[in-house]
């Protein structure tokens, strides 16, 4: 079997640039309110500059994941790094309606085994037993990957019906 991925999705550059500002943003104005910019209490002041700190480490977060992307085998999900993401063996349903709870313009897969708490910001994430792929990806790119995974776990399930 080629290991060469059917499809790759990677984050929005835009997106991760105006998220990235937005929090850089929030950062400085929180650290500003924090060192003296408003009449606060020790314990407002300590809380502010911590929810700032929070907004740095997720601004570095989201600016790390910019090179991050994810790649869609025939067998598996993995990011471009190498590391698998999920197994297409080990999944049960493809949420991507509206109503589903899901990254913005992305798609969540429910599981048969739970795995690890993992996140990539804007790429994917992972919580017991669902993945949940897109966020900060570009709508017409998680179509297209969504797409082609409904069709291989389609053929999966029509091939598992065939062998039962």
């Amino acid at each position: 079997m080629s290991t060469d991925p059917l499809l790759q999705l990677y984050p929005s550059k835009t997106r991760i640039i105006l998220t990235v500002l937005v929090l850089a943003g929030i950062a400085a104005i929180g650290l500003w309110l924090a060192a003296g910019g408003a009449e606060l209490s020790a314990g407002e002041r300590a809380m502010l500059a911590a929810l700032s700190l929070a907004a740095v480490a997720g601004a570095h977060s989201v600016w790390k994941s910019a090179s991050a992307g994810l790649a869609l085998h025939r067998d598996r999900i993995a990011e471009t790094g190498g590391a698998t993401v999920l197994w297409l063996a080990d999944a049960v349903r493809l949420e991507r309606g509206v109503f589903a709870f899901k990254p913005a313009n992305g798609v969540v897969v429910t599981l048969r085994r739970r795995g690890s708490l993992r996140w990539v910001p804007g790429l994917w994430w992972r919580t017991g037993a669902r993945v949940g792929i897109g966020g900060m990806t570009p709508k017409a790119q998680t179509k297209a990957f969504a797409d082609l995974l409904e069709q291989l776990l389609a053929e999966a399930a029509a091939e598992s019906g065939k062998n039962s």
